[in-house]
């Protein structure tokens, strides 16, 4: 219905990693015109130069100027997440110099004054300092007192992807195209697929060498689950130490960064790199480094593609209407 009044989606993407949101906008076939990426690790960039074209590709958000920075319809970035990360004892949110980027990011949107933007980040965001260092997020955008804020957890293996990934999504939309009450987050779905579904079953074995400490981990995780290693859990065994993360049936745990090992206990082996991109949602067609563990970090810092599908159809009706933006010049200064 909406997709044949959208002519062309005019968007740009910070801290774009290896781009889902627009690996996303290409998979519903939605016209748009990539005008600006950001990313400041090497390695990401080399991989959005094989797979898109953005018009602009900046090497550090804090290094450019805002208002130079062209008009948009849809803002997107996922800022650091390991200054809130609940697995980081020693998080200092936003005091620490990846947390400030957000700043940069809302100068970004007083310039672009984009129809909607999308933050995406660890659900550890919401319960940083108790709360605090979200509120501060959340008033530092509505002090741009020209969106509808919202926000929701949303979990990847509600999607449809076998990955238990839940990530705070925040939500603004230009008032003048929206009611407060007239956005909803999108609704879980079935999970029908498996691990084992994304898995290279037919592929050539992969010899796999599993340490004392990490046979004992996955014993005991599967142990506390009732399973048996003859059925298909996947386990996180990137860790030294036991009771770090849980074994699942068929999910795989959440995909992570710093975190490569994860092991299949009825394949007895651990996941590879173009697993970790199914399970984030890239299909077949998607290029990556021919280096294992640098995709695999790549996947683990990445959106999930479906959850983005089902959000970008529930904002599709936004990107129908026209409305009046005042020039960044005019309206912002640094």
């Amino acid at each position: 219905m909406y997709f044949s009044k959208i002519k062309m989606i005019k968007v740009g993407t910070d801290c774009s990693g290896i781009e889902a949101p627009i690996q996303t906008l290409r998979l519903l076939n939605i016209k748009h015109i990539h005008l600006f990426s950001s990313e400041m690790d090497e390695y990401c960039r080399q991989v959005i130069h094989m797979n898109y074209h953005p018009q602009i590709l900046y090497t550090d958000i804090t290094q450019r100027d805002h208002r130079e920075l062209p008009l948009l319809d849809l803002y997107i970035a996922g800022f650091p997440c390991q200054s809130f990360s609940g697995l980081n004892k020693e998080a200092k949110g936003l005091l620490d110099p990846r947390g400030t980027i957000f700043f940069e990011c809302v100068k970004t949107i007083r310039c672009t004054l984009p129809k909607v933007f999308i933050f995406e980040n660890v659900k550890g965001l919401v319960s940083h300092d108790l709360g605090k260092t979200f509120q501060v997020i959340l008033d530092q955008l509505h002090a741009l007192r020209q969106y509808h804020i919202y926000h929701q957890i949303l979990n990847t293996v509600h999607y449809n992807l076998p990955q238990n990934r839940p990530r705070i999504y925040i939500v603004g939309i230009h008032k003048k195209l929206s009611h407060s009450d007239s956005f909803h987050f999108p609704e879980s779905i079935p999970l029908t697929l498996k691990v084992s579904d994304l898995m290279d079953l037919h592929s050539s074995p992969i010899k796999t060498e599993l340490t004392m400490n990490m046979k004992q981990v996955i014993r005991n995780r599967v142990k506390r689950k009732k399973g048996k290693l003859t059925d298909n859990y996947i386990v996180n065994v990137s860790a030294s130490v036991d009771g770090f993360g849980s074994a699942m049936k068929e999910i795989c745990p959440c995909l992570m960064a710093n975190a490569s090992k994860y092991y299949s206990t009825k394949y007895k082996r651990f996941l590879n790199a173009q697993e970790f991109l199914r399970l984030q949602g890239f299909p077949s067609s998607f290029q990556s480094l021919p280096d294992e563990k640098r995709t695999k970090k790549q996947a683990g810092n990445s959106m999930s593609i479906n959850v983005l599908k089902h959000l970008f159809l529930q904002l599709l009706p936004y990107f129908t209407q026209k409305t009046r933006v005042v020039n960044c010049h005019h309206s912002y200064s640094e």
